[in-house]
């Protein structure tokens, strides 16, 4: 038996012109893009700023050692089988790696889901960050400590982004 979901007779009106709204107007006034794109959206007041200039030294010294150089960065295929193993091995590989997963807990699942989320929003962080007067990448290719280590951040977190994705 079939049950329609809405009688279209008497709701097409409704269902076909819902969603011609116009869109809303905005009062807004844009300034040029050149003055745009020199505007610091999260300013911050110049005693924090003279504190992230007074710490690149001590950053130069204790984040920038720490950042690998992407060849001996890991990646996500380090971790997961190897695709251009013959079928019957990725097979046999892909089902020893799902015999060890199949009995975690649903909450560490939970985790992932959230953690798959804030991966994704990844790119808002690092422009949220880069927007920051005293610590941003303008550019994307600054060579101040808090760029390069905002850009190896971004970057190994984005790995994570991708095995979980994976």
């Amino acid at each position: 038996m079939n049950i329609p979901l809405c009688n279209f007779s008497g709701c097409s009106h409704y269902l076909a012109h819902r969603h011609l709204k116009p869109p809303p107007v905005t009062t807004m006034k844009w300034g040029s893009i050149s003055a745009m794109a020199t505007q610091k959206t999260h300013s911050m007041p110049a005693e924090k700023i003279e504190v992230f200039k007074s710490l690149e030294p001590w950053a130069s010294e204790h984040l920038v050692s720490l950042v690998k150089p992407v060849e001996k960065c890991w990646q996500p295929h380090n971790l997961l089988p190897d695709s251009s193993m013959s079928l019957d091995e990725f097979t046999e590989e892909v089902k020893i790696l799902r015999e060890r997963t199949w009995k975690l807990p649903e909450d560490y699942l939970v985790v992932l889901v959230g953690d798959m989320i804030t991966e994704e929003a990844l790119p808002t962080y690092q422009t949220w960050i880069n927007k920051f007067d005293g610590v941003g990448d303008e550019t994307g290719s600054s060579p101040t400590p808090w760029a390069i280590w905002t850009r190896s951040w971004t970057a190994e977190e984005n790995r994570h982004g991708d095995l979980l994705r994976t």
